[in-house]
């Protein structure tokens, strides 16, 4: 059996120990997807666009609870629609902020219904996550849940991309 450490993390704010601002209704929660993150829903889309992390302390914790990085979210009622506007910040792994990630997004899906967050037909839930809207390069993920006995049993995800670097290397 393995011990964690739990911390109450507020590298997202200037004020120290303010508590999780979605106030209860979305846990913070360590999401393995080897590699790892933890998860953070707040309440309000204007907060989530506004955050300036303290990037040097989340790549302190990240190292002392072995973690890659913090995905920020904040649900909507949008359903049909975009359903979660997050951001990805991975500082211990070089990548301060994430445009868009699926390493982020589908393990939230997974979440969302493990947490009974949403609702759904007992077989599958899908929904739009959207991330890049405070650094101007917005973008969309599609992510489907596969259900099983209430529990999430397999997460798809998936999307458009563009090319934004191509290069050759010879060895």
């Amino acid at each position: 059996m393995k011990n964690y450490r739990l911390y109450q993390v507020d590298s997202f704010t200037k004020n120290l120990f303010q508590g999780n601002p979605a106030g209860g209704r979305c846990p913070i929660y360590f999401v393995s997807t080897a590699p790892p993150n933890v998860l953070v829903g707040i309440r309000e889309r204007t907060t989530l666009n506004g955050l300036k992390p303290n990037l040097e302390k989340l790549t302190e914790i990240s190292r002392q609870i072995r973690c890659n990085g913090y995905f920020v979210f904040v649900l909507t009622d949008a359903f049909g629609g975009v359903l979660s506007p997050g951001r990805m910040f991975a500082p211990a792994i070089g990548i301060p902020e994430d445009p868009v990630t699926g390493n982020a997004n589908g393990p939230l899906g997974a979440y969302l219904v493990q947490h009974r967050l949403v609702p759904n037909d007992g077989r599958r839930f899908a929904f739009e996550g959207q991330q890049g809207e405070a650094i101007g390069r917005l973008g969309t993920v599609e992510v489907a849940v596969d259900i099983a006995e209430g529990r999430p049993k397999a997460v798809q995800v998936g999307g458009r991309a563009v090319t934004v670097f191509k290069s050759e290397i010879t060895l």
